[in-house]
């Protein structure tokens, strides 16, 4: 110390011309080259060799200047996609470099189990869940315990005491085969079955539903099946989701619509009979009709055509009398007369 005190002394001294030269940086206060000495000869602390010109070294030593990419950083200037950093948001979590920003996942609040409060947000503040949207006044709740009594939300987070009670008609709409009462502690419960009351079976294709006697399963709602017989016997006829359906029977014996009975075959829902009816000959032939009468015991055995075997008469209508011998020179005025 004493052996440098002098040697400064020695160099203040001399003139500027007569001291030696010196590399640059040996000797600055602001080098790292060598210990710098302050004007009263004491020797000072090194610089930091990583300070740069803008005063960094002055830094607070306890803060990491140099943090990298992986570290977390507010900025994500300069850092690599997925490095930590952290947004400043609270109600963020996650938070990730992506494009030199810096983005977090957003805190999702659950349900509230409160009835009187319809959605809870993140406080930015404190990352915490809290009330953020009130039930709408008049929302249903439960103060007292009582489950007859039909408490209700104030609107404000509340929930305050009305004179309601549960007349228990949600219940009886949904099952209609059974009254309902309201008990305190147990809500409304099932008291009579309605056998006959008026239900919905659920099914399209029934009507005139009514409620039956119950079973181990409860009340059991039945209905009568809709008719859809389309009276076709080459049709299976259907009832779909309440739409009647008819679909087409095939090689299927059949009785058609025919003059006189003949056997018949279902061909693409149609009853189609297997040959022509012949009349008179087929059994169940219609009565052929005449339309001017046969006279004289006449037979009508086809349509306007009689038949006068037997009669005495002849013509379409046997209305002529015929003589045999045929008359010789007067009128056969009835037959053989």
């Amino acid at each position: 110390m004493h052996h440098r005190a002098r040697t400064l002394a020695l160099i203040l001294s001399a003139p500027l011309w007569a001291l030696p030269p010196v590399a640059c940086g040996q000797g600055d206060l602001t080098s790292g080259g060598s210990d710098a000495v302050s004007a009263d000869g004491e020797v000072l602390a090194p610089p930091d060799a990583d300070a740069d010109a803008d005063g960094a070294g002055d830094a607070d030593p306890g803060v990491d200047v140099d943090a990298d990419a992986d570290g977390a950083s507010a900025s994500c200037a300069g850092a690599a996609d997925d490095a930590a950093c952290d947004d400043g948001d609270a109600c963020t979590l996650g938070d990730r470099c992506a494009a030199g920003e810096c983005v977090g996942s957003a805190v999702e609040c659950d349900a509230p189990t409160d009835a009187c409060v319809s959605a809870l947000a993140c406080d930015p503040a404190t990352g915490a869940c809290a009330a953020a949207v009130w039930a709408p006044e008049g929302s249903a709740c439960d103060l007292d315990d009582d489950l007859c009594t039909l408490d209700r939300c104030d609107g404000a987070g509340g929930c305050r005491a009305t004179a309601e009670v549960d007349s228990c008609a949600a219940e009886a709409d949904a099952d209609p085969c059974w009254s309902y009462a309201c008990v305190p502690d147990q809500g409304c419960a099932k008291r009579t079955l309605l056998v006959g009351a008026p239900c919905d079976d659920g099914d399209r294709c029934t009507q005139d539903d009514a409620c039956a006697d119950a079973t181990d399963e409860g009340a059991v709602c039945v209905g009568t099946p809709v008719d859809v017989d389309d009276d076709n016997p080459c049709t299976d006829d259907t009832c779909v989701e309440g739409a009647a359906e008819h679909a087409p029977i095939g090689d299927a014996s059949c009785d058609p619509e025919a003059e006189c009975d003949v056997a018949g075959a279902c061909v693409a829902g149609v009853c189609e009979a297997t040959r022509a009816c012949v009349c008179p000959g087929d059994p169940g032939c219609p009565a052929p009709v005449c339309t001017t009468p046969c006279a004289h015991g006449g037979a009508c055995v086809a349509d306007d055509t009689c038949d006068c075997a037997g009669t005495g008469y002849a013509g379409d209508t046997c209305a002529t009398p015929v003589c045999d011998p045929p008359c010789d020179n007067g009128a056969c005025a009835a037959p053989d007369t």
